[in-house]
């Protein structure tokens, strides 16, 4: 578990850091990035250990519900309990905003990620065929109902 981590709301001022955290799999361009953070739906958490930028979770706030678009750490910082955290933020901002329900797609196939998110407490409720391109690959719906 990662002590000195700071996880705080990012913004404009972010979006070099997010890329750092992005440095293997590119999911946002800079213009991507400023789109997402002044769109009042869409919020990212960062989270920082000793000052560097470590990981991230995008997420859409929508009027009864918050879908996570993507969670994201940095190879060097995995398997320290830093995404558990940047998710157990989300619940505490769900819950600012009497908001409890909380849903997500992933690949079949990302078993890292799917125990991640069994471990919060995400239950799988369905299939979508085929959702996934390069390569084909159909997802996989998870909630939460925090209570």
């Amino acid at each position: 578990m990662n002590n000195n981590l700071k996880i705080s709301f990012a913004n404009i001022n972010n979006i070099h850091d997010i890329i750092i955290i992005q440095e293997r799999l590119p999911i946002f361009t800079e213009k991507q990035l400023v789109n997402v953070l002044n769109d009042e739906n869409r919020i990212i958490l960062i989270a920082y250990s000793d000052n560097i930028p470590v990981a991230f979770i995008c997420f859409a706030v929508l009027v009864d519900h918050i879908d996570i678009i993507n969670i994201v750490t940095r190879e060097a910082y995995k398997k320290q309990g830093i995404a558990s955290r940047l998710i157990n933020e989300l619940y505490k901002f769900g819950s600012s905003k009497n908001i409890n329900k909380f849903f997500l797609e992933v690949r079949i196939t990302n078993t890292a990620a799917i125990l991640l998110y069994e471990k919060n407490g995400f239950k799988k409720i369905s299939t979508r065929k085929k959702y996934y391109t390069n390569p084909v690959e159909d997802a996989l719906i998870y909630e939460y109902i925090n209570i």
